[in-house]
């Protein structure tokens, strides 16, 4: 005897099948209870390929964004160190 195994609410889509099933109560005149539900998600190899896949994605974007962050803020801290600063005195006669 097997026992289905069954997702929890949050990776088969409650919020889904709720949005569902009030977009259809909407144009609908049966009863709330006997309005129609979505079928449950089927959970396969290619979930976990594709979520690996965004997750790495998503890694690959934080890195280059820290990456380029770091290279903007040397550019800007070596770009203050090397203008010329303004004596008092050049103030004072302009």
């Amino acid at each position: 005897m097997t026992k289905d195994i069954e997702a929890p609410p949050f990776l088969h889509g409650s919020a889904r099948n709720q949005a569902y099933r009030a977009e259809v109560a909407e144009h609908s005149s049966i009863s709330p209870d006997d309005l129609p539900k979505l079928p449950h998600k089927e959970v396969s190899a290619s979930t976990w390929l594709w979520g690996t896949g965004e997750t790495i994605a998503v890694i690959a974007v934080m890195i280059v964004g820290c990456r380029l962050s770091g290279t903007i803020a040397r550019r800007r801290t070596a770009a203050a160190t090397a203008a010329p600063e303004n004596s008092p005195a050049d103030l004072i006669q302009a």
